[in-house]
């Protein structure tokens, strides 16, 4: 494990900027971006990769979200969803429970207005042609 020193708190974006930039763009094929607090399954990691090996035009993978105090409960299913009414967002799978959780990554990547960023895999083409995360 290496401390890397930022000069201060930049928020996610500087954050992950700053991890992405230390382990260097051209060094790994993903970088898994992870809000402070997360905790993880064992397997996450190797279920993301799969599915952003399941085709060449992935640039992101979402993770289910799931409540820390409430573990059976689902945040959110990889993203959320535009409310055209409103113009607001709602969180892909806000309050399901887990084991009543359809799995069918295709139906919510159809409904995905963006990828939640508590947990995504980016694929080093991503961050290459899209550039690192906007820190304003």
């Amino acid at each position: 494990m290496t401390l890397i020193r930022s000069g201060g708190n930049r928020g996610f974006a500087g954050g992950c900027n700053v991890g992405i930039r230390a382990a260097g763009v051209d060094a790994f094929d993903f970088f898994w971006l992870l809000n402070t607090d997360t905790v993880v399954h064992r397997d996450a990691l190797a279920a993301l990769v799969r599915r952003a090996q399941a085709s060449d035009r992935t640039g992101i993978v979402g993770s289910t979200v799931r409540y820390y105090d409430r573990p059976d409960t689902i945040e959110a299913m990889a993203g959320a969803r535009l409310e055209h009414a409103t113009i607001t967002t709602w969180q892909i799978g806000r309050g399901v429970r887990i084991d009543a959780a359809p799995i069918d990554a295709a139906g919510v990547e159809r409904e995905m207005f963006y990828v939640t960023g508590a947990s995504m895999l980016v694929s080093d083409t991503f961050v290459h042609e899209g550039g690192l995360m906007q820190e304003d």
